[in-house]
Formats: structure tokens, C-alpha cells, sequence
């Protein structure tokens, strides 16, 4: 501290208690809920790279995530799209490995 020089306030630049003696005047409950649903973000994903690769584990995980993300998609109405767009994603990855495998089996009979 410099010689004459008193401060009141210690901490002087951190802001104090707010209102309501919460800190920053700030509720506990006061940041919105984030707008995302990540059940069909990640349905989405294992969707997308459904179709290129692992058809046979990403289809079914991209199916079961996006009914998930359309049953959370009722607390959050905007996302329902994306949700519904994993679930058919995951379908028409199970529809592709089908077709490849059945491809496959009937090419691996002698003719």
C-alpha cells in the first residue's frame, strides 16, 4: 500500500453482493435452458456416417438415439425436426446394409 493512501474497499474491482444477497445480483436460475438436443445431434451423426461405414452399429444406434431425441424433443419443440431427420437416417442406413448383405449373399451362391 502506498504511503497516505487508505482504500475502503479491499477488494476493490470485485463487484459485491447483489439484491436478495445473491452474488452479482444475479438469481440461481436465471441462465436460459440451452437450446439443443443432443439425442438427435448424435442420432444425426451416427446417421450421416451410417450411410459411408458400420451401417450394421451406427443404424441402430442412430434409430434408438433419435427416438430418444423426439421423445426430449417435447420439452424443446424447435428441435423435433432433427430428431425425426436421425430416426430416418438410421432407417435408410438399415435399408442400405440390407441391400448390401443381400447383394453379397446372393453374389456368394455358384451360378
Amino acid at each position: 500500500m502506498t504511503p497516505g493512501y487508505h482504500d475502503d474497499n479491499p477488494q476493490r474491482g470485485f463487484p459485491g453482493p447483489g439484491p436478495a444477497g445473491t452474488e452479482n445480483g444475479t438469481q440461481p436460475h436465471d441462465d436460459p435452458e440451452p437450446e439443443y438436443n443432443v439425442w438427435a445431434i448424435i442420432s444425426v451423426c451416427c446417421g450421416i456416417l451410417g450411410l459411408v461405414m458400420l451401417q450394421v452399429i451406427l443404424a441402430p444406434a442412430a434409430i434408438v438415439l433419435g427416438a430418444l431425441g423426439v421423445h426430449s424433443a417435447k420439452r424443446i419443440p424447435s428441435t423435433q425436426r432433427l430428431a425425426v431427420a436421425g430416426y430416418v437416417l438410421g432407417i435408410l442406413d438399415g435399408l442400405v446394409w440390407l441391400l448390401v448383405a443381400s447383394v453379397f449373399h446372393i453374389a456368394s451362391f455358384p451360378l
